[in-house]
């Protein structure tokens, strides 16, 4: 069920948003993720976007509109919505290999600091700019969130090259910076 809404993963991803420093906030997709740990890690980066149950309904509601969905076409792509929204996790790195997402993971913690999920991409190669003459890679993988809707909670980022190194985000569901 999750690949019914891939596309649409796929279109949020590339509109990215690299935060740059601790305390940054910014909002996207109907919620704010707020930086509140940052590694300086050979100019690799991270960011961290949250896409809530009613935010991925109303994108979907768009879609079936063009699309022509009938009644029964909107119940089966209603019903991919994953409950508990979608955290997508972007990555910006100066190698091939440093984005490559059998490298990463992320785990979930909740207000207290209580590990409440654990996810492991599969292996998948980036793509990249050439920017002056220098490239940058860029990679990103999701996963559907195991936290109640609605509660605040926090996205941990490592990376398996460097294991003692790691980005973190609060999440604030269904707010947005004004």
């Amino acid at each position: 069920m999750f690949r019914i809404i891939l596309p649409l993963i796929v279109t949020v991803l590339l509109s990215g948003c690299m935060a740059d420093s601790v305390g940054k906030k910014y909002s996207n997709y109907g919620s704010t993720s707020e930086r509140t740990e940052v590694t300086d890690l050979f100019s690799t980066n991270t960011a961290v976007k949250y896409m809530s149950y009613e935010y991925l309904k109303s994108e979907m509601e768009k879609n079936a509109k063009v699309k022509m969905y009938t009644p029964e076409e909107m119940k089966v792509q209603f019903s991919a919505i994953p409950a508990n929204g979608i955290v997508v996790v972007s990555i910006s790195a100066p190698t091939v290999k440093s984005v490559n997402t059998k490298w990463w993971s992320a785990f979930i913690t909740d207000e207290s600091g209580k590990v409440v999920q654990r996810y492991q991409p599969e292996w998948s190669v980036g793509t990249y700019d050439i920017v002056n003459g220098s490239t940058f890679w860029h990679n990103s993988f999701s996963f559907e969130l195991a936290v109640p809707p609605g509660q605040t909670f926090n996205v941990h980022v490592n990376t398996g090259v460097h294991p003692d190194q790691r980005w973190s985000y609060k999440i604030y569901p269904n707010q947005e910076i004004k």
